[in-house]
């Protein structure tokens, strides 16, 4: 009867979790709805040159449809409707590469499963296979933020801006603190591998996230409302999967071998390729380099001359940066958040991508000038390409 009683528990977890997850994805979309049509200003960025674009009013009944199939995840959770959520959202990922957030990225490794088995006739073991996501989240994310910048920037921004500590000179001397971020961060995934100490993961993880909120909030630095969403998520997620959970982590072990393969497979994507990351080959964003402050910014200087070549709609987005003079700056990470409501995707072929796009305008090629920094920029160091070198 005990085994019977814990299946069933199990049972409700996998359910739970599939629902929330589509309520979430779906909040989400609907938050980043320009992220998702093709009638804007901000390009498409797809990942083949040859890609197809959708044109409006299809772009918006392509949406409509999408967020239709997520909701009905909720209620009619078949692998009919997920098969349908992955053949739309494989066509808006190729589409345009802004469009890989980590929370969709961990939204559609969660659902993944669904599209072979509804969640009624899944495996108990199915809750290891979430917690393995979520453990390599949290320790990703910690293991990224052990690096000077994510104190320059983050951390000094939390006690600058969430704290409200003027002094330059305490504010210095409580830099070396912000490292406690990440080891926490570290530990919740470690104490949510062992039985014993997951509840104590969880309520670490969950006071965590209640403190990124209210960073990310009005109180503090009011920016990137889309992860939101999220934090609710991981807290809901974190909770079905280890609260009150004593199923060992390997339960899944003993499945046939391709029952497996899903679970080789989300380890290998939360656990294995985020360690290429560290060599620069593999995207910071599928390694949940998450408020790390390592990916690169990304600007495009056009000289004073050549400006009214430039449409209007650029204009909010001009911002300055020390010792550069004679023209304008576009900060692309803000007219994505601005426009979009997600952060521009910080890698090198989707900057060059975007930057392709301006080689359009017929700017003279000194005139235009596109700029890779590396944080911190005060530092200087940061390179340059122009459409010449893009092969225009």
């Amino acid at each position: 009867m005990l085994n019977l009683q814990k299946s069933l528990d199990h049972k409700k977890r996998i359910l739970l979790t599939c629902r929330f997850v589509c309520l979430f994805f779906a909040v989400g979309v609907l938050m980043s709805y320009n992220l998702w049509t093709s009638d804007r200003f901000f390009p498409l960025l797809p990942l083949f040159d040859a890609m197809p674009v959708l044109k409006h009013p299809l772009d918006v009944i392509l949406l409509i449809l999408f967020i239709v199939v997520v909701v009905l995840g909720i209620v009619r959770p078949k692998p009919v409707v997920f098969l349908l959520v992955f053949g739309i959202l494989g066509f808006y990922l190729v589409q345009d590469q802004c469009r890989w957030q980590p929370w969709v990225y961990v939204y559609a490794m969660f659902l993944l499963p669904f599209a072979k088995k509804e969640p009624g006739k899944a495996s108990v073991s199915l809750v290891n296979y979430f917690q393995i996501i979520l453990i390599g989240v949290y320790v990703w994310s910690g293991l990224q933020k052990f690096n000077p910048n994510f104190i320059e920037f983050t951390f000094k921004r939390i006690l600058t801006e969430l704290l409200t500590i003027e002094s330059n000179s305490l504010v210095n001397s409580l830099s070396t603190l912000g490292y406690s971020i990440p080891v926490v961060e570290v530990l919740i995934g470690l104490c949510l591998v062992f039985p014993r100490s997951r509840n104590m993961g969880v309520y670490m993880a969950l006071t965590t996230h209640i403190f990124i909120l209210i960073y990310l909030s009005p109180l503090g630095i009011n920016y990137n409302s889309i992860v939101y969403p999220w934090n609710f998520a991981m807290m809901t997620l974190v909770l079905l999967a280890f609260f009150k959970n004593d199923q060992p982590l390997f339960t899944w072990c003993k499945e046939s071998i391709g029952s497996k393969i899903p679970y080789f497979l989300v380890a290998l994507l939360t656990w294995i390729l985020p360690v290429l990351n560290l060599f620069g080959k593999w995207d910071h964003y599928l390694s949940f380099s998450l408020y790390s402050d390592k990916p690169h910014e990304f600007y495009i200087a056009v000289e004073e001359s050549s400006l009214g070549q430039l449409p209007g709609n650029y204009k909010p987005y001009f911002v300055s940066l020390e010792g550069m003079t004679g023209g304008q700056l576009i900060d692309v990470n803000k007219w994505s958040v601005e426009e979009l409501n997600v952060p521009f995707y910080p890698e090198t072929r989707v900057f060059k991508k975007l930057s392709a796009n301006f080689c359009t305008y017929g700017i003279p090629g000194d005139h235009l000038i596109f700029l890779e920094f590396e944080k911190p920029i005060h530092n200087g160091k940061f390179y340059s390409y122009q459409c010449k070198d893009l092969g225009f």
